[in-house]
């Protein structure tokens, strides 16, 4: 029997917007807050990354580490993107529509101006979805147990921090850690619980048995960097800051049952970047969202951004990039997510709360 397609497109921007979206997916969307120029990313000079492929036996592909900082604070802190772009609404670089921000408000991303980036996700009242190397890379002495973070996280509609403690599955701390702060492997989950709930934002939706294949379109949201390059001598990649910028498009899904280690469980989905488009994914965005839009309207969350890396045969003049993306459709994800709902301080009384689990779409805050 022939599969019928999916509907591809980005029925949760704004009808305007959709339109000059389906006209403009050949390139990853970028957009800017308003006010800010068209040149604002070319005007800042190449920053020197780490380097391409780090030096791990196991590892297969190239993929950008995260070279955790000696001087990284203590406490990660995030800020949600309306607050971090300094705005309600964001413009499309060289157009007129108008993105409003409130519509991204569960999505946040670290503030820190020393250590590491990474983006989270507020997925029910006081849950959070983050990478599991986003917590990896934030903490200055890791145990043999799986680590928890201490972190915190402002959202636009309260004006104090929420505080949060992040955890991180079995199935990912039982593979060695890695200097370099790569994924240990494509589980790349973290759960975090807020200390009080998050009120007057629409909560992202978690859809777990999406049937996504190779050739489907997804959309994936990005606020780190831009210009994504390899450097001449293509040891390094470069890149260029990308603090005031937002960045939303759609990719194919290119391959499936991807694996950046040759003994660790081959989990991972694959989009490409080539032919001078913005990678999916680039420095700060790990840990962020990829969404999936529904038929009728609206969007879930179907994965997250775990890492990137250039495509083996690209050159500094023609560079290319995979990006490596979670799913949240596989039975290590689910087994994670309810045992660490289970193990809630409300027990089965009052278990945490998260949207597209126990709290279906359109009720208790949770995005339709």
């Amino acid at each position: 029997m022939q599969r019928t397609r999916k509907r591809q497109g980005n029925s949760h921007i704004t009808p305007t917007a959709e339109r000059v979206i389906f006209r403009a997916l050949t390139g990853f969307l970028v957009l800017f807050t308003a006010g800010i120029p068209d040149q604002f990313a070319l005007a800042q000079e190449d920053k020197i990354g780490p380097v391409v492929k780090p030096s791990d036996s196991e590892l297969i592909a190239p993929v950008w580490g995260l070279e955790k900082a000696a001087d990284a604070p203590d406490e990660l802190s995030f800020k949600s993107l309306d607050i971090k772009l300094g705005g309600s609404k964001v413009q499309l670089s060289g157009g007129v529509v108008v993105v409003d921000l409130a519509d991204w408000r569960a999505i946040a991303v670290s503030d820190n101006s020393k250590g590491n980036m990474c983006s989270l996700t507020l997925i029910g009242p006081r849950t959070v979805l983050l990478a599991a190397h986003c917590v990896d890379a934030n903490i200055k002495t890791p145990s043999k147990e799986a680590p928890v973070l201490a972190a915190s996280v402002q959202f636009s509609t309260s004006p104090h921090p929420f505080k949060m403690k992040c955890e991180i599955s079995s199935e990912y701390s039982r593979w060695p850690l890695n200097e370099w702060g790569t994924p240990r492997t494509a589980e790349d989950y973290a759960l975090c619980e807020l200390d009080r709930p998050v009120k007057d934002i629409d909560y992202e939706t978690l859809s777990m048995n999406e049937d996504i294949t190779v050739g489907d379109a997804i959309t994936l949201v990005g606020h780190g960097c831009v210009s994504l390059g390899i450097s001449e001598d293509a040891k390094r990649y470069t890149y260029k800051e990308g603090n005031r910028i937002l960045r939303i498009g759609e990719r194919p899904v290119e391959a499936q049952k991807v694996s950046l280690f040759a003994s660790r469980p081959a989990l991972y989905w694959r989009t490409l970047s080539s032919n001078g488009s913005e990678p999916a994914l680039c420095y700060g965005d790990s840990g962020g969202p990829v969404l999936y839009p529904k038929p009728e309207g609206g969007r879930r969350v179907v994965a997250l951004n775990s890492a990137l890396g250039f495509v083996p045969d690209a050159t500094p003049a023609n560079p290319a990039f995979f990006s490596y993306l979670s799913p949240l459709n596989t039975d290590e994800f689910k087994r994670f997510l309810s045992q660490w709902v289970a193990a809630g301080a409300g027990g089965s009384q009052d278990p945490r709360k998260v949207c597209g689990l126990n709290v279906k779409g359109g009720i208790q805050g949770c995005r339709q």
